[in-house]
């Protein structure tokens, strides 16, 4: 999804009551407290993946 598109499907996420919402774009999310972003990048995550198999 394009980070400018993020802020908008986390609104409604947030409005449809999820409470954990898992950020692949690179765009920070504005939510309420009660609601965990976790960001992360694919990429990055699957190059430490192959270091740790590799080492």
């Amino acid at each position: 999804m394009p980070a400018a598109a993020a802020q908008g499907v986390a609104d409604r996420l947030v409005e449809a009551g999820v409470k954990i919402i898992f950020n692949y774009s690179e765009q920070l999310l504005q939510v309420p407290p009660e609601v965990t972003v976790h960001t992360s990048s694919p990429a990055v995550d699957l190059l430490y993946a192959l270091y740790f198999y590799l080492a």
